[in-house]
């Protein structure tokens, strides 16, 4: 039993979501993306090989970045045991978002059969749509700072913001079917509805909030320690997790605990009592543990949100290993979360 399996349990608890269940055995999908990796480096497109396992696909285009979404399809993929069958499969998706000519150039091998119509690239638009069309297609998706920097995305043309310590929020045109991020000049074109980029990155959670389906699951972290799993299949799970609230009549005044270690899934804590300190070094833990284990990792660091601060809670693992054979893990918390922790009554020990 996978990890989520654990997490969610047997008997009458729900299910872990269908993109969880289908990674739960790797054996099929680490095939798969061995073919995959191979076969487009074969045609000359090593960037998009280089992320597979980070969920996405991305592809550095002329003066744009464009992403297209990989992990809805995967699995659907993986089972195609035809080679030409999952080759038509893949042309399909990549075609759909960059086009005939872009997929083709790189290398030589003949274009699509005739008799099979090659999806086209949407329009180009240098102003893009306007309001009345945008509204429903904006989201926001989190990006952690070391894929922006690694895959070196010009932030300058694109419609982001830093979010949290090691967090940029990126508005994304959401068609359904795939993601891609939206051209900065296109603000332009939306004056009087969302009037610069941190206007639109908050329009996008908000729409996030709105439409992204997502499973809330309360679990036993530990004795005395409970805490909350949020997943779903879309991309967006992590940016509508960053916007929980609590229910009418509930209150959260010391704020709560969060982790993002999947676009997919979140951790959440609100902070209430002691229970705050034991929820902290679960949190850390599972995070690191989810962040190395499942696709579309995004980032394996805990945050305290307080109103509309983020701070990091570090925490390192050690070479030693517990009683149970597990490696042991170092909290380090700042000054304001400790004293919060002697507030809410938790036993720090000599710490």
């Amino acid at each position: 039993m996978g990890l989520f399996g654990k997490i969610f349990g047997g008997g009458g608890e729900p299910k872990p979501p269908r993109w969880a269940r289908a990674f739960e055995t790797k054996a099929r999908f680490d095939d798969f993306i061995e073919w995959l990796q191979s076969d487009l480096e074969r045609r000359g497109i090593p960037q998009l090989s280089k992320t597979l396992r980070m969920g996405a696909m991305t592809v550095r285009m002329p003066k744009r970045d464009v992403t297209v979404s990989f992990f809805k399809v995967a699995d659907r993929l993986a089972a195609t045991e035809d080679p030409e069958a999952r080759r038509r499969e893949v042309d399909d998706l990549l075609m759909a978002r960059l086009g005939r000519s872009t997929l083709h150039e790189a290398a030589d091998e003949p274009a699509m059969p005739e008799d099979r119509p090659a999806p086209t690239a949407p329009p180009a638009d240098a102003e893009g749509p306007g309001w009345a069309k945008a509204k429903g297609l904006l989201k926001t998706q989190f990006f952690s700072t070391e894929y922006v920097e690694g895959m070196n995305l010009d932030r300058s043309a694109m419609v982001t913001a830093d979010f949290a310590p090691g967090l940029v929020a990126v508005l994304m045109y959401d068609h359904g079917g795939f993601e891609h991020t939206v051209p900065k000049a296109h603000l332009a074109a939306w004056k009087g509805h969302v009037e610069d980029a941190e206007d639109a990155i908050a329009y996008g959670l908000a729409h996030v909030r709105e439409t992204e389906a997502v499973q809330v699951q309360t679990v036993e972290a530990m004795p005395g320690v409970e805490g909350q799993l949020i997943v779903g299949n879309g991309f967006f799970v992590s940016a509508w997790a960053a916007e929980h609230e609590p229910e009418e009549g509930e209150a959260w005044p010391h704020g709560v605990l969060l982790a993002f270690p999947s676009r997919h899934g979140a951790l959440f804590h609100p902070l209430k009592d002691k229970s705050a300190a034991g929820a902290y070094g679960w949190m850390a833990s599972i995070a690191r543990q989810l962040h190395q284990e499942y696709p579309d990792p995004l980032s394996p660091k805990v945050y305290w949100r307080r109103d509309e601060d983020w701070v990091e809670l570090p925490y390192v693992f050690q070479a030693a290993q517990d009683e149970g054979g597990q490696p042991r893990i170092e909290l380090q918390p700042p000054r304001d979360f400790i004293k919060l922790l002697r507030d809410l009554g938790a036993d720090l020990g000599d710490g």
